[in-house]
């Protein structure tokens, strides 16, 4: 029975950290008392650290933030402490590659028998690669944005520039037939008129097709 419970729990350990993996989401704890850190191995691996070659303490694990975010970790970790309060945010750790990462931590306090903090515990998943995605569609929506802009001011210039003038052929021409007597002069102009009303269409349609 002893081995059968035993390899039951090996295989649950192996399913989770298959899980955390799937995931990029581990768990940690620290023991408040004699500030104990556990990492599961999927914290180590969003560290990029080895489980074998280093065993994270409570300060080395705050000394992996960034140098902008380290003030908020502490303030979190005090909070849990002192108030019982728990936390979850989004954060930045350097690897020692050098890398940053962008993680969600999520963490919670244990009370011990006599009501007093005795663990802090929680998550970490590393979400670099969904906020890389995120700030490419901020990227490509105000991309399209400066486009659709570009595209709104050509727009009104060309018809400016191109109606405006359109516009004073036409008045000139009917002011010409208003004038015009002799039949020949007047069919000239009647087909002037009609090609210059026919290439505003055009012109018009093609403005209101960009649009």
């Amino acid at each position: 029975a002893k081995v059968a419970l035993e390899e039951a729990d090996r295989k649950q350990k192996a399913l989770l950290q298959q899980a955390e993996l799937i995931a990029s989401l581990g768990h940690w704890s620290v023991d408040v008392v004699n500030e104990k850190v556990f990492w599961s191995d999927e914290i180590y691996r969003i560290h990029g650290v080895s489980k074998s070659d280093y065993e994270p303490t409570l300060q080395s694990a705050i000394d992996f933030y960034h140098p902008d975010d380290i003030s908020i970790v502490q303030n979190y970790i005090n909070g849990a402490i002192k108030k019982g309060e728990g936390w979850e945010v989004k954060l930045r750790i350097v690897r020692p590659s050098g890398e940053v990462r962008h993680v969600h931590s999520k963490g919670m306090v244990e009370h011990d028998a006599t009501g007093s903090i005795s663990t802090i515990f929680g998550t970490f998943q590393d979400v670099t690669e969904r906020v890389k995605k995120s700030l490419e569609l901020e990227a490509a929506k105000s991309k399209a944005e400066v486009a659709n802009i570009a595209k709104s001011r050509f727009l009104a210039t060309m018809s400016h520039e191109i109606r405006t003038p359109m516009n004073g052929i036409l008045g000139t021409l009917q002011l010409l037939d208003d004038e015009l007597t002799k039949s020949s002069d007047r069919k000239l102009l009647s087909n002037a008129l009609t090609s210059s009303y026919y290439l505003l269409k055009i012109v018009n349609d093609i403005l209101d097709f960009s649009k």
